[in-house]
């Protein structure tokens, strides 16, 4: 319990003991109670210790309170909930809701006074989550209605503070019932009444200067996070129902997209996007959108911010024309970089939404760099690590007033999400071009970036992990700016982070960092690191499982024996086959690529292998990955057969007696060989040495390890000649000659064998495939097939 010192204190209790016990007596004594807490944060938290909470709810079900007297507890209960809202959750019912909405209400007899009390404690008790729920389930209409009409006060009654005040209150709680009730009504109607109170606002701050200036500017910025939320939510309304229409269909299972894969929902359909904009905007949505942009030209970097946060969320779902996305590129992100200079608000929020704009967009990416990004950055970086003394923690009036950003609002927060930010921002920007990563590297940041690991916050950690993934995807950078770099140490600490994404996204960084190539790969090869991954295989975390056996598909590829067996001796043989069988398609895969890997020119290895798990057993594992037909599963099973192939004449026999599994092969071959198009055909050379995945982690390889902001697109399996290549090398390896001169018998009858089989006419008709890779192994194939001849 909080101590109360002075002697104003302790006598105004001694005067008043029952005050705490009995609602009753907390009334009678509410104006000097009320005089007595507010601006006293001590005070407050004594109150609220001591049961001030229950009494204040409970008087909103007695019904001869005065107006004066409702106004009063009105005003202490705002004053409690904003030092600490967690006491009120739990008294909080359902009838103290309705007392505030019967009171909204009746707005034509309620003083402005009262009203806009009111409005206040109903947007705090919004704030918590089964209150908003059940307003928004049970009153929805009714309610946003009401908060309609209030928001819209100054289109219809002269200007005054308390119209102002009322109206954006009510924008605030709009914007909360929309976070969980997308349905306003009419559409147009709503968006149309906050373009007009943008507007009225704009003008009244012009005309009226000092008087209504801070009020106009809280109520602009309310009414553009309220159109941003609206907008979200009705993009997420519509991923959904394009999603349920790509199931209905059958080109996609619900568990194979999230809703965030749906990258442009439009498909650059022009009727979609009229149809949208109709729904949401009426007839005048290129005229809205024009007066964003005129918003975007402010002086208010507030304004900005919000204006241009409504634009973005239209341009990441498709929805502007060619010139507005010009318009995005050539005048919203200068003046983004420009904000980083500006207030402190402006440097949490505006990297971040450039980071949306420039992420995987090579155009937008090269605006930004000329724009100024790579030396603006690194101010913010240096600003945000750079520790100041008496610095005051501080947010403008606008944002405190609004709920449009959640801010933090002490120091330490503040710079910790400023370096969030641009981290997320240089992750964006490095996500395609080396050219760029070498700017990034060449302007000093990795420093920054390394330390930025070790910071006590989880969202840093994890933006510092995204800005290493994207730089590690090129081998100049791996092989130059990364290879002294200090970052295996804070890195395998990360995968024991009690933060699941925190651990997920640094196991993705660490995936490229131990290629076979990489400089960094041995300093991170150690016991330690090795037991940290074995461990997070079994975490119920799918994305971190497969992001763990991804890292391992790349350890187990190597030279070194002991590093090679060490990872599936401690995985063991039976959570090898469960990692085989995992419900996530995604560890199926990695798995499979694991022993793919594994296997890759080494008999030991595929010994090793074969102990673990029997040839029978793992044929029947492999079967089932070739019926599914699925190719992420087919091309690394065919690939764990070519290797085993390759090893002796023993294991080739063995193969040849799997009949099922081979004829399945042979029906994949003739398959994809009849769907492939000449576009699709891979132009690399293929050869049982150089077949592993050696490549740098693609950008699809997890939807998770990269920034949040980012909208992905959808996986697409089509076929390709990687398929067809692996069951040619499938049926070389097994037709290998004992010996270079002529066929042997045992030559002969495998030859025989697969030709029983069918693969003498596969690999026929395949001679003049469009693909010169297939084209070339055919040849070796067939001159080993024919030796019966």
């Amino acid at each position: 319990m909080v101590a109360i010192n002075d002697s104003t204190d302790s006598s105004f209790f001694k005067e008043n003991p029952k005050i705490f016990k009995d609602e009753h007596e907390l009334l009678r004594y509410i104006v000097p109670f009320k005089n007595w807490v507010i601006g006293r944060p001590d005070r407050k938290e004594y109150a609220i210790r001591n049961g001030a909470p229950k009494l204040l709810l409970n008087l909103f079900s007695l019904e001869n309170l005065s107006m004066n007297e409702k106004y009063q507890v009105f005003v202490v209960l705002n004053s409690l909930m904003s030092e600490d809202q967690d006491p009120f959750v739990q008294f909080l019912r359902h009838e103290d809701l309705l007392s505030v909405m019967q009171m909204i209400s009746k707005r034509d007899s309620t003083p402005y006074g009262m009203l806009n009390i009111t409005l206040k404690v109903f947007n705090t008790m919004l704030s918590f989550d089964k209150a908003a729920e059940y307003v928004t389930q049970l009153h929805s209409d009714s309610i946003i209605n009401q908060m309609f009409d209030l928001y819209t006060l100054p289109l219809k009654e002269q200007p005054s503070l308390d119209v102002l005040r009322i109206s954006n209150l009510s924008s605030k709680i709009l914007h909360r019932l929309i976070l969980y009730n997308s349905k306003v009504g009419d559409s147009p109607r709503f968006c149309s009444a906050l373009f007009q109170i943008t507007n009225r606002a704009t003008q009244l701050r012009l005309y009226s200067r000092r008087r209504f200036w801070n009020d106009c500017s809280i109520l602009i910025t309310n009414s553009l996070g309220t159109l941003n939320a609206y907008l979200k939510q009705h993009v997420k309304s519509y991923k959904q129902r394009e999603k349920t229409r790509l199931e209905s269909n059958g080109h996609v299972s619900p568990r194979d997209m999230d809703l965030d894969e749906i990258e442009n929902v439009f498909e650059g359909n022009k009727d979609k996007v009229a149809l949208f904009k109709s729904e949401i905007f009426g007839p005048n949505g290129d005229e809205y959108i024009t007066q964003l942009f005129c918003l975007v030209r402010q002086f208010d970097p507030c304004i900005r911010l919000l204006s241009i946060s409504c634009l973005v969320t239209l341009y990441k779902a498709g929805i502007l024309s060619k010139n507005q996305t010009k318009e995005i590129q050539m005048i919203v992100t200068p003046i983004l970089i420009r904000l980083f200079f500006e207030s402190r608000e402006a440097k949490q929020i505006a990297p971040r939404i450039l980071a949306i704009i420039i992420n995987e967009n090579e155009i937008m990416q090269k605006t930004a760099v000329n724009a100024g990004f790579i030396d603006a950055a690194k101010y913010l970086l240096e600003y945000a690590t750079k520790e100041e003394e008496n610095e005051i923690n501080f947010l403008s009036d606008e944002l405190q007033s609004s709920v449009c950003f959640n801010l933090p609002a002490t120091k330490k927060e503040q710079k910790n999400l400023i370096l969030e930010s641009v981290l997320l921002a240089v992750a964006a920007l490095t996500t395609s071009k080396d050219e760029y990563r070498k700017l990034i590297v060449d302007a000093k940041y990795l420093p920054v970036i390394i330390n930025a690991l070790k910071i006590n916050s989880n969202s840093v950690k994890k933006a510092a992990c995204e800005c290493l993934l994207s730089l590690s995807r090129s081998v100049y950078i791996l092989r130059t700016g990364l290879a002294d770099a200090d970052v295996s140490e804070p890195l395998i600490k990360l995968l024991s982070d009690p933060d699941t994404r925190v651990k997920s996204t640094a196991t993705s960084a660490i995936c490229n960092l131990v290629l076979k190539f990489s400089p960094l790969r041995e300093k991170f090869l150690t016991t330690n690191f090795i037991d940290t991954l074995i461990s997070n295989i079994s975490t119920k975390d799918s994305s971190l499982r497969k992001k763990t056996v991804w890292v391992l598909r790349h350890v187990v590829f190597g030279d070194d024996e002991t590093i090679q067996l060490e990872p599936l001796k401690k995985i063991g043989a039976s959570k090898l086959v469960e990692l085989c069988n995992d419900e996530d398609l995604g560890v199926q895969e990695q798995m499979l690529q694991v022993l793919r890997n594994f296997t890759c020119q080494k008999e030991e290895s595929v010994d090793f292998l074969l102990k673990m798990v029997p040839m029978e057993l793992l044929a029947k594992i492999l079967l089932e990955k070739l019926e599914s037909k699925n190719p992420i599963l087919i091309e690394p099973s065919i690939y764990i057969l070519v290797h085993i192939a390759a090893s002796d004449g023993e294991l080739r026999d063995s193969i040849l007696r799997q009949t099922k599994l081979l004829l399945l092969v042979k029906e994949i071959m003739l398959q994809e060989a009849q769907r492939l198009k000449p576009e699709q055909m891979s132009t690399n050379v293929s050869s049982p040495e150089s077949d592993s995945e050696m490549d740098l982690q693609e950008d699809d390889f997890d939807r998770e390890m990269r920034p949040p902001f980012d909208i992905y697109e959808e996986d697409t399996y089509e076929p390709n000649s990687e398929i067809l290549l692996a069951g040619i090398w499938l049926c070389i390896n097994i037709l290998w000659p004992k010996q270079c001169t002529s066929p042997s018998q045992e030559d002969k009858e495998r030859a025989s064998i697969l030709q029983n089989l069918g693969f003498g006419e596969c690999l026929q008709m395949l001679q003049n495939h469009s693909s010169p890779d297939v084209r070339e192994r055919v040849k070796d194939a067939l001159m080993y097939i024919n030796v019966t001849d």
